[in-house]
């Protein structure tokens, strides 16, 4: 993969995560109180959208990585000069 390509391939994932938590969200947040007990899948769900979103590769320096890729730099990120 090019330098551009894999920017697009980190913006893609980094804006599904982002657009999956909200959704999350919205849904957990209609639900209502039933949603905060344990047995609740909604719960889980957000539990585990969340954690998603703390893992390194969704972190906001993803973003710089993305640019420096997309403007010919190279990566902060040994990783992702592959």
């Amino acid at each position: 993969m090019s330098p551009h390509q894999r920017a697009e391939l980190l913006l893609a994932a980094l804006n599904a995560t982002r657009r999956a938590t909200e959704a999350v969200q919205s849904v957990y947040t209609i639900a209502g109180g039933s949603a905060n007990y344990r047995r609740s899948s909604l719960q889980r769900s957000l539990r585990d959208i969340q954690a998603v979103t703390q893992h390194v590769g969704m972190a906001p320096q993803q973003y710089e990585e993305a640019g420096r890729m997309l403007f010919g730099l190279d990566s902060l990120q040994p990783l992702l000069r592959l």
